[in-house]
């Protein structure tokens, strides 16, 4: 995202006796003196080192402090807040500064940097359940779930914020089994390891945040003694200053993550992968050093972790694998090969990236086709007077839809569909009123796109044609004593516009609710009658 140009022009508005004076209202002002008259976002930090701990069963952390001080010392323009000390960096003091920052950090373009460097570890709020914590200083081994402070808890904090421009660094990790049982060689080896136990629970990310760990999961953060820190943090902390990947000015979270992960990966050997989560449309909004001068050169990436070990070939010549991001040449068209581990063929064809563009390689791999199956039911109402009142009332309806999704093309959708309704009216004269029965079959197609709102769900809209076949049943008796009978049959046809809003609430089942707005063509009594009509219910099925 690009800062706007803004044009300022002054007015001064005399007063009341500088007008009688005769004094301008337009007064000229150097262009030095003009100036961007918007307030801008500010940026706020919080940097937390738990320097050690109560309990001492948690092993003691060498370079916590100091890695908050390697943090303050290369973010550019925030305002920063530093909880070292052990009265500061107890689970309660830890939720209150977090608290506070809500008061400080009220607007969309506020940024929001929130770095933790402690000892991480798993707990079981419930016995179904394993969720992921950070230590504070007062912890306790037997009590984690109630005296640590849980992942859950520093993401909700975050989502509360209004900012859209969000990083959390989390400088520790969760893996490991426990050092009880490990050798005397080994448990040394593993001393400077932040680590924790054996199973990855999962905790969404809101829109409009970053999520930055040391470790991927099942890794351990490693701190140095060569390096006098954390291993992630010192690398991240070198890619504030130097890792501006794009060339545009500006070092962002990302660019500066992608600095340090292969510097981790090569520093520790492969023992340590740092990994990302991140919800950010477009290009990455949370700069932490410089400013942006001219739009940066074009970037493919994933940090996913369904992307690790896909390979990305450029014109025919390998450039690297997954999860990383990758620089292209700006305003040219590249080959571009995404291959799996397996070496499957995900991807094969040519993209064409402006400056300034950032694509996730998912955009590119088609998602497999599905199929969908609905049984839907719902109400039509006719707006013409003459045949809701005379041929088909308001009544209820019936239908089967098979659709086929991200066909030719991400979010494409075509269908089928089959509808019955039918409905009792009575066709009033000055004299008589007569009853009749009526029913409706369609036989149609639709094509349209489905948009992902979230996993769950999706709002598709659509442009349909049906063929109509339209019967009414006239029969009257007459005082026992003779009848009339009368069966009517025309042909015509639909065309409207539905909208389906599905849910995806469990294993492969599609709930939702749709509406039809749209027009009819019908032949009746001899002459063709159009007529507006809205159509709307619900449906259950299932995709394939």
């Amino acid at each position: 995202m690009t800062g706007n140009r803004a044009m300022v022009i002054v007015l001064l508005l005399a007063s009341a006796g500088a007008m009688a004076d005769e004094t301008p209202l337009l007064i000229p002002v150097p262009k030095d003196r003009i100036h961007d008259a918007r307030p801008l976002g500010r940026k706020y930090a919080l940097l937390i080192g738990v320097p050690d701990f109560q309990d001492q069963g948690w092993p003691k952390l060498k370079f916590t402090v100091r890695d908050v001080e390697t943090m303050a010392d290369v973010l550019e323009g925030f305002e920063v807040v530093r909880l070292t000390d052990r009265e500061r960096t107890t689970r309660a003091s830890i939720l209150e500064a977090l608290q506070h920052l809500k008061s400080q950090a009220v607007r969309a373009d506020d940024t929001v940097l929130v770095y933790l460097s402690t000892h991480g570890t798993l707990g079981r709020p419930r016995p179904s359940e394993v969720r992921r914590y950070a230590i504070a200083q007062d912890t306790r081994k037997d009590l984690v779930e109630k005296t640590a402070v849980s992942i859950d808890e520093l993401l909700s904090a975050m989502e509360e914020l209004p900012s859209k421009r969000k990083v959390l660094i989390l400088a520790f990790c969760h893996s490991g089994t426990g050092k009880s049982a490990l050798n005397d060689d080994l448990s040394r080896a593993l001393a400077g390891r932040k680590s924790g136990f054996f199973l990855k629970p999962v905790e969404e990310v809101s829109r409009a945040m970053v999520v930055l760990s040391a470790a991927s999961w099942g890794e351990a953060a490693i701190e140095d003694d060569a390096l006098g820190g954390d291993v992630y943090t010192h690398y991240f902390a070198e890619g504030i200053k130097k890792g501006d990947l794009d060339g545009d000015g500006a070092v962002t979270a990302t660019e500066a993550h992608e600095y340090a992960r292969e510097r981790v990966y090569n520093h520790t050997m492969g023992l340590q992968r740092p990994s990302l989560e991140m919800v950010v449309e477009g290009t990455d909004p949370i700069v932490l050093s410089g400013q942006r001068t001219k739009a940066g050169r074009p970037i493919l990436f994933s940090y996913g972790e369904s992307s690790r070990g896909v390979a990305l070939f450029l014109n025919g010549r390998l450039k690297g694998t997954f999860p990383a991001a990758f620089v292209l040449d700006s305003d040219s068209s590249a080959a571009v090969e995404l291959k799996s581990a397996s070496g499957t063929t995900l991807y094969s064809g040519n993209v064409h990236l402006a400056s300034g563009e950032s694509i996730e390689i998912s955009r590119l791999i088609p998602p497999p086709v599905k199929v969908e199956v609905l049984l839907d039911i719902g109400v039509r109402q006719f707006f013409d007077g003459k045949l809701s009142n005379q041929v088909v009332p308001a009544s209820p309806m019936i239908g089967l839809e098979v659709a086929v999704r991200d066909l030719l093309y991400r979010g494409a959708r075509f269908g089928i569909n089959a509808r019955f309704s039918w409905g009792d009216g009575r066709i009033t004269t000055t004299s008589h009123s007569v009853p009749y029965s009526s029913q409706l079959t369609t036989v149609g197609a639709q094509y349209g796109h489905a948009l992902t709102l979230k996993p769950w769900l999706i709002l598709s809209g659509s442009v349909s044609g049906s063929v109509a076949v339209l019967s009414r049943d006239i029969r009257v008796d007459f005082s026992n004593v003779y009848g009339f009978r009368s069966h009517q049959q025309s042909l015509g046809g639909l065309i409207s516009a539905p909208l389906m809003l599905a849910a995806t609430p469990f294993w492969n089942t599609i709930i939702g609710l749709w509406a039809e707005p749209g027009m009819s063509l019908m032949r009746i009594d001899g002459g063709l009658r159009t007529s507006l009509f809205v159509a709307s219910g619900g449906f259950v099925g299932a995709f394939f």
